[in-house]
């Protein structure tokens, strides 16, 4: 019975790094667009 918890404990952490891993990418993902479009502004009324 140990050895199952300690799987399904195993499991459950796996799962919630790859879900903060998912959101996390997605933020980065939408910063980098955010930056990159405000780079192109700049330059278009420099």
């Amino acid at each position: 019975m140990g050895l199952f918890k300690l799987g399904l404990m195993i499991i459950f952490v796996i799962c919630l790094l790859l879900l903060f891993g998912c959101a996390i990418g997605e933020i980065i993902k939408e910063a980098d667009t955010a930056s990159l479009l405000d780079d192109e502004e700049r330059s278009e009324s420099e």
